[in-house]
């Protein structure tokens, strides 16, 4: 009981759900039973997360913020400026 009380969605959205649904998942019984495995999605979005944070990186060594403020951005095109603040 201790557990249905302070699980994460009773705490926030208050328990709209019953105890006996909260038993099922807890046991995966009933319509529980078919929960997919999420560790192949959760390895997905890490190596994704991974590899953005890599592109960040390398990409963003590469710009020169200060630039920003500079004459000659100011005469880059519409779309040069947005892709470089982008």
């Amino acid at each position: 009981m201790l557990v249905y009380t302070f699980n994460v969605p009773s705490c926030i959205a208050s328990p709209f759900y019953e105890y006996k649904d909260f038993e099922d998942w807890i046991e995966l019984k009933g319509h529980y039973e078919q929960i997919p495995n999420p560790l192949n999605s959760g390895l997905k979005r890490f190596a994704t997360g991974l590899c953005w944070m890599v592109v960040v990186v390398v990409i963003g060594g590469t710009f020169n913020i200060p630039a920003l403020v500079s004459d000659d951005f100011c005469h880059m095109s519409l779309a040069m400026q947005s892709l470089y603040q982008f």
